[in-house]
């Protein structure tokens, strides 16, 4: 790694305290993550305000579903990731795979591209408006891209944009709050597709990070890495943090770890009271004609566990 790819003092020494808290907001029962979150409601609650699958929520909230080669994109056995998908009891295969797959992946746009790629009138993203209630909202150009495995117990993030990060890039100005959607965080919208049709919701056993390219959290598993001795990244099962130790709270304290702990204590009701024990970070399987690629992607796996009851 370049030293501009290590976390600094400053910043892990922030992600770290932001781990400690999230921790303790995940061992909490509803009532007691609330009362720490300095929640009004009677009694507190950390409950998040959406619940069920959604999918009225999206429609009213602008966000699109777009189509995708499941083939292609969510083989995780092509993308060499067998062996670590295997190594936690995951199915590495699409669900439209002949060899009967577990996983389905999902795009939703706060966009209509449909709209946007007409050939006859294509409409801008800037000049999508939508109403809910009495007030024009603004397409932001949010995506959320990831695969859900229903029957192994996993979601795997692949690539998270914020709404707030779509108006950075497809508006004049970054949008202030009131401008964006209700329902905008990544834990909701990947909560929605979790229980839906699900007959196993309290399952969710890993939340995975699929090609890290967060800056953030990116520097953080490197200076994690680093300060055990690993100089590069090594394939599944790569190295392990204990939500206990500094590298593991730095881990859930990131920007990635964040969304999962978020999807955990905004779900208590439905999940259970459950943490994230550990944090591995690990690259692709090794290639079979053994070629050593000069860039290795980075993947996280969040291992769930249910809160032990003397915690």
């Amino acid at each position: 790694w370049k030293p501009e790819q290590i976390a600094d003092d400053a910043r892990w020494t922030k992600f770290v305290e932001k781990g400690k808290h999230l921790n303790c907001l995940m061992e909490a029962s509803d009532k007691g993550a609330g009362w720490l979150l300095k929640d009004t409601r009677n009694p507190p609650s950390a409950a998040s305000q959406w619940t069920g699958d959604l999918s009225e929520a999206r429609k009213m909230w602008y966000w699109h579903e777009s189509p995708v080669n499941q083939e292609r994109e969510c083989d995780f056995e092509k993308k060499r990731l067998k062996d670590a998908f295997n190594g936690v009891g995951l199915n590495a295969k699409p669900t439209q795979s002949e060899g009967d797959g577990d996983n389905v992946c999902y795009r939703i746009e706060h966009v209509d591209t449909v709209l946007a790629k007409d050939p006859k009138e294509p409409k801008k993203l800037i000049d999508q408006k939508y109403k809910v209630g009495e007030k024009e909202y603004t397409a932001t150009g949010g995506l959320y891209y990831f695969a859900v495995n229903h029957k192994g117990g996993a979601i795997i993030a692949m690539n998270l944009e914020t709404p707030l990060i779509g108006t950075k890039y497809n508006w004049p100005n970054i949008a202030t709050h009131d401008q964006l959607p209700a329902l905008r965080f990544c834990s909701d919208i990947l909560w929605g597709y979790w229980c839906n049709n699900n007959p196993s919701v309290r399952n969710l056993r890993i939340y995975g990070a699929y090609n890290v390219v967060n800056d953030e959290t990116a520097s953080l598993a490197a200076r994690a890495l680093i300060s055990n001795g690993h100089e590069t990244l090594e394939p599944w099962p790569g190295v392990s943090f204990d939500r206990s130790s500094p590298e593991g709270q730095a881990l859930i304290g990131s920007p990635l770890g964040a969304t999962a702990a978020h999807l955990l204590l905004g779900h208590k009701a439905e999940l259970g009271v459950k943490w994230i024990k550990r944090v591995e970070v690990f690259t692709n399987d090794k290639r079979m004609d053994g070629i050593v690629p000069k860039h290795k992607e980075m993947h996280l796996f969040f291992h769930v566990e249910d809160v032990p009851e003397d915690e």
